[in-house]
């Protein structure tokens, strides 16, 4: 799983019933502050109880009402971003239904949509959009949604790369790498003009298929894992065959085999069997096989070896999407080995001081090597006037912001491949004695003790925005808004595009806890009945009763309710008051299991002999029914029964010792009673009786 710092505090659960998300707007996004390769935790995200925002619905989301609506930010330090949004029909353990996500620059009363998904036009429930050209430093937001009714959790990941040129699916037209950087291909569809690239190979045929080229710049190996984007789904199968390139680059006429995979599902075959054939592929160390067929065999795991690549080589791979899902996949390449291509160097030279508001100058000195360069791409980042430059420069650049600047240099050669290089360094602040930075918030206190709903807004006034904000010195964020909070004290800081700063001290307060105390723990015997009582601070809050569990209780609603425990049984109180807040206290009745079950011995057929004159149990009231009463002569045979009596204070006598009104022949019977008590429990008695005259 991957995994990334995520800055804010991150959606605190509620003690009590409804709450909105903390993120429930542009103003109070969830900033993930390092996204080089980064994934939510899954289950974590959610825009359940989510509201519609004042932004206008984005301009590719469907007929539906897209009205729960949530927001993330971050800010790229590499000119490309891949988004993953997983929903609930994924191959993931995620809810939400629907989904849209749509991707915004600017600021949150200003925004400007620059890409737009969802899965209307996606596959059901996973949206994917790579955006590049990205101005590096830059808050970008992400805004994600459905409709109340799908909403649910979802999971959200984000790596940032360097791009490369769109995938080609003939190898005459393959992408030329001059590097082993990592890249994203959001999408793998089509086979090109030449379909028949891959026969007599084990792939056999092309699916949905990406060529690309390279020559090796030294002698050394060459691994690579090449890991499909619905890394949720299981059976996700890539292929991919690798070849030398005899004559160079363009020489796909008479390309030689290498490496050659098809692994995948064997029909027929136990899922735990085809596994280790699905997935990530490549080339990797420890591997020995050069081939894998299609299906699933035994030793197959979806790697082959390494290659050991010779200096001046060329090479050619296809990668090939069997399932033809139409996602696409990432690549990572790793060895000795490098690609040959142009080396992208540039200096960087300010001659006024690294401060902003003073002109920095960018020249190109990069290195060849191989084809001529014909084109350089600046990227000055965030903050940068101009922004974007082509030519070798020199360029002047003056920032009208402080801070850590990244600038990405891209050179494409003739042969076109193309190549980046990205250099950090600082801006130094540039406030002015005479700012007039202002800071002020608006607050709001907990409204129930102990429950983290205090928030906290920022409002800055004067110096130059747009302002980063910052509490208790936990970092600078774009959003002015904290959610989630405690009671406490806080420091709340502004910082303005010249590095200005302003603090204002903030406190954020809670009222009395509300606390209930019910009666103490106790013992009952079984069918027995006591009153429970409570009590609740401070007593001026008006509020409500919620008892459970409710069996044995006279009222679920009431602050004193009589209690029949149908056994040992913990009763918990739940008080509510007017502005929701919450408190519980439980009491334990402990119930001894006893259970009097009594019948005479003799019963008579004359009150003369002052003996009983009927046979029938006699109980407490843990006994609640007789469901069967059976007497049997020494015979076996039924003599008398009845059926579902309630056990209670009606004139019910039972058996007078007569059959169809005459009496029986003095001797033994037996009898048999199967009954039920408070608690539910039903059990046999048994025994025998002597009727007398």
């Amino acid at each position: 799983m991957r995994s990334s710092e995520v800055v804010l505090i991150i959606l605190f659960l509620p003690l009590f019933g409804w709450s909105q998300v903390n993120n429930d707007d542009c103003l109070s996004a969830l900033f993930i502050s390092d996204i080089s390769n980064y994934c939510s935790p899954v289950n974590v995200f959610t825009n359940v109880n989510a509201e519609a925002s004042v932004s206008p619905d984005a301009s590719c989301w469907g007929t539906e009402d897209h009205e729960a609506d949530v927001w993330y930010g971050f800010t790229p330090s590499q000119p490309g971003v891949f988004v993953q949004l997983f929903g609930e029909a994924s191959s993931t353990l995620e809810t939400i239904n629907n989904s849209a996500l749509a991707i915004y620059q600017g600021t949150c009363g200003n925004l400007q949509e620059i890409i737009c998904g969802d899965v209307s036009d996606d596959r059901e429930d996973i949206v994917e959009r790579t955006m590049t050209e990205l101005v590096i430093g830059r808050v970008y937001y992400i805004r994600i949604s459905s409709s109340t009714a799908t909403a649910g959790t979802f999971q959200l990941c984000l790596t940032e790369f360097n791009p490369v040129r769109t995938p080609e699916s003939d190898c005459g037209a393959a992408v030329v790498l001059c590097d082993k950087s990592s890249f994203f291909i959001e999408n793998l569809q089509g086979v090109g003009d030449l379909p028949n690239e891959v026969e007599n190979t084990c792939i056999a045929q092309e699916f949905a298929s990406a060529w690309y080229t390279w020559t090796a710049r030294n002698n050394g190996s060459l691994t690579f894992s090449i890991t499909p984007n619905n890394v949720n789904d299981p059976e996700e199968d890539l292929d991919f065959a690798l070849y030398r390139l005899p004559n160079g680059l363009s020489d796909c006429a008479n390309k030689e085999l290498l490496r050659c995979m098809a692994s995948g599902e064997t029909g027929g075959q136990p899922a735990s069997l085809n596994e280790p054939c699905f997935g990530a592929t490549g080339l990797r160390s420890g591997e020995s096989d050069l081939e894998e067929f299609a299906g699933c065999n035994p030793g197959d795991n979806n790697f082959l070896a390494p290659l050991q690549m010779v200096e001046g080589e060329s090479y050619a791979l296809v990668v090939n999407n069997f399932s033809e899902s139409g996602f696409g996949f990432n690549i990572e390449f790793g060895g000795t080995g490098e690609f040959l291509g142009p080396t992208p160097q540039f200096n960087i030279v300010a001659n006024d001081g690294f401060d902003c508001d003073k002109t920095i100058n960018f020249t190109d000195i990069s290195l060849e090597n191989t084809d001529q360069i014909i084109g350089y791409s600046w990227n000055f980042g965030e903050g940068a006037n101009p922004l974007f430059m082509d030519g070798p420069g020199p360029h002047d650049v003056l920032y009208e912001s402080f801070g850590t600047k990244r600038v990405a240099l891209t050179v494409e050669t003739l042969r076109g491949c193309t190549s980046t290089e990205i250099l950090e360094f600082e801006v130094a602040a540039c406030c002015a004695d005479n700012s007039t930075l202002a800071i002020d918030n608006q607050s709001f206190d907990l409204i129930c003790a102990g429950v983290p709903q205090g928030s906290i807004e920022a409002i800055g006034t004067g110096g130059l925005p747009e302002y980063l904000y910052n509490i208790n010195g936990e970092g600078f964020q774009p959003s002015p808004i904290y959610n989630g909070l405690l009671a406490g004290d806080f420091t709340l800081t502004i910082q303005d595009r010249k590095g200005c700063e302003i603090s204002q001290n903030v406190t954020l307060s809670e009222p009395p806890p509300l606390i209930v105390q019910v009666s103490e723990d106790d013992s009952i015997d079984l069918g027995f009945s006591l009153q429970l009582n409570s009590d609740y601070m401070p007593p001026e809050r008006m509020v409500v009763y919620d008892w459970g569990p409710v069996a044995g209780l006279s009222c679920s609603d009431c602050p004193a309710p009589t209690a029949t425990p149908p056994g040992t049984t913990t009763y918990i109180l739940t008080i509510t008051d007017q502005d929701g807040c919450t408190a519980t206290d439980a009491v334990n009745l402990f119930t001894p299991i006893i259970r009097p079950i009594e019948s005479p011995n003799i019963i008579s057929l004359s009150s003369i002999n002052q003996q009983n004159e009927f046979l029938w149990i006699s109980a407490n009231v843990a006994l609640i029914s007789v469901d069967r009463y059976r007497v049997y002569d020494r015979f076996g045979n039924i003599i008398y029964q009845v059926n579902d009596v309630l056990f209670d204070d009606s004139p019910f006598q039972g058996w007078d010792g007569t059959i169809n009104g005459i009496d029986v022949n003095p001797g033994v019977y037996i009898w048999m009673a199967e009954v039920t008590f408070v608690d539910n429990v039903t059990l046999t008695y048994h025994g025998d009786v002597t009727v007398v005259k």
